[in-house]
């Protein structure tokens, strides 16, 4: 569980996801990690101010390999999560997650998942 007891830091976030996927894929080796946004809000932590945390931010359209179509709620933790540098996308234990993923594992799932195109967009280097 991560939880931030301070007032929210964006950039503070930003640096912290960075530094997370860093350590996780970089350092450690790991080709593939997620979590699930908090759905519910949890006594046990508190949020310093105005909570919108699990209020709808949108809607998120997607088709699985099968073909079959899923519609779920991106909250707007969710979306902070992805605005702070992770990656939308299903992940196993849920239909949708914040993750990250190695570049070797990212051509693995472009290449074996078609349908993952819709959530690994190929990566444009900053110019």
């Amino acid at each position: 569980m991560i939880h931030n007891p301070k007032k929210a830091n964006p950039y503070g976030l930003r640096r912290f996801v960075k530094n997370l996927r860093f350590i996780l894929i970089e350092k450690r080796g790991y080709d593939f990690a997620w979590g699930c946004p908090l759905e519910v809000d949890d006594p046990r932590y508190p949020v310093v101010g105005v909570d919108k945390r699990f209020e709808m931010h949108r809607e998120l359209t997607f088709a699985d390999e099968g073909g079959e179509t899923h519609k779920v709620i991106v909250s707007c933790l969710a979306a902070t999560w992805k605005a702070a540098g992770m990656i939308l996308m299903p992940v196993p234990d849920d239909l949708i997650g914040a993750a990250f993923c190695s570049d070797k594992y990212r051509n693995h799932l472009l290449k074996k998942n078609k349908f993952m195109n819709q959530f690994l967009a190929p990566i444009t280097p900053i110019t």
